[in-house]
């Protein structure tokens, strides 16, 4: 079972959060990848990837509340996977 990692984030921060598939694809390249953010309280600033890995940069969120954000990949060769982070709000 994989651990979903666990962040936590002042609300008023633009922070970055990335994903490292380089282990996982081994030859294989990111082809495209998005980035699903819950509709309310934290959003996305921007977005970038690189051939292993992706990064969202976010800003936002309500104290004391947990938001999963979601990276879907599909790559070079067709698959497909994703990897879900947890960003947690709180006055830092």
């Amino acid at each position: 079972m994989a651990i979903t990692p666990i962040f936590n984030k002042d609300p008023t921060a633009i922070l970055d959060y990335a994903v490292d598939w380089g282990q996982w694809m081994g030859a294989d390249a990111i082809a495209s990848a998005t980035w699903l953010v819950p509709t309310a309280g934290i959003f996305t600033a921007t977005t970038g990837s690189t051939v292993t890995s992706c990064v969202v940069y976010l800003t936002g969120g309500s104290v004391g509340s947990a938001y999963n954000v979601v990276n879907h990949i599909w790559t070079v060769s067709g698959r497909q996977d994703e990897r879900t982070l947890q960003i947690f709000c709180n006055e830092r």
